[in-house]
């Protein structure tokens, strides 16, 4: 079965850790349960004709490990649903290859653009600022940027600004501004899907699909967004050279 143990943590300074969820790697043997092994006769089942009993203990493991999965995931999307309530749902994207930091770092600048936008420059002595919650995403489909890091955005409404269309306004305005070192253009308004949410379970599902690939552990891309900035990224960078080699 592999080494199945599960971290479930929200990294957040706020709250703290929401849930922990852990299973011991579990080593079968036939008929046999060493110290860190389920153990195995506790197991109550009819051996189904044809099958024998190694067989069916190893199915009956990995129903049991999959349903401590799908309780992993479940928390996820309630450490997600617990940084709302949430009004609009961004995607940012960009237009060349980028490492992860420098994907990041964009990111970040992109959000004290928008702050400045939608509260003046002394938006920080205002204590105003954007809420919300990160869910970094690898692009699969994409020649190009296979690999490469796009955002989810999951953002609170801004205080005490109620027109949307001015929210989107800003948002058009500041991803614009996103300059790499070589002063190109890194993302373009069409890079930057921003809508109010209809339907927050739709969209915490559909993210929750990316929480556990080969770069990180499952969650360790899931971040904050906070008034000074982004808060509690443990998400391990990959370099450019890493990326170059998926294609």
């Amino acid at each position: 079965m592999g080494n199945i143990a599960e971290r479930v943590s929200n990294y957040s300074k706020e709250r703290g850790s929401i849930a922990v969820t852990e299973l011991a790697q579990l080593e079968l043997q036939d008929g046999v349960s060493g110290d860190n092994c389920v153990a195995l006769d506790e197991l109550a089942y009819d051996v189904p004709v044809g099958e024998s009993r190694f067989e069916h203990e190893l199915a009956e493991l990995a129903l049991l490990a999959k349903k401590e999965i799908s309780k992993s995931y479940e928390a996820w999307e309630q450490v997600i649903k617990a940084g709302g309530p949430y009004e609009y749902y961004a995607v940012l994207s960009f237009l060349r290859p980028y490492s992860d930091r420098q994907s990041t770092e964009a990111l970040d600048q992109l959000l004290r653009f928008l702050n400045r936008a939608l509260w003046g420059p002394r938006w920080k002595s205002k204590g105003c600022g954007l809420r919300g919650t990160v869910v970094a995403e690898r692009h699969r489909l994409s020649r190009d940027l296979r690999g490469r890091l796009h955002f989810n955005l999951l953002l609170q409404r801004p205080t005490g600004i109620a027109d949307d269309n001015s929210i989107q306004s800003c948002f058009s305005s500041a991803v614009l501004k996103l300059r790499d070192a070589s002063k190109r253009q890194m993302s373009a308004t069409d890079r930057l899907y921003n809508e109010p949410i209809e339907n927050i379970d739709w969209v915490v599902g559909y993210l929750t699909k990316e929480l556990q690939c080969s770069d990180w552990n499952r969650g360790d891309n899931v971040f904050f967004i906070r008034p000074e900035g982004i808060d509690c990224n443990v998400m391990p960078p990959r370099t450019a050279a890493q990326l170059r080699r998926q294609h």
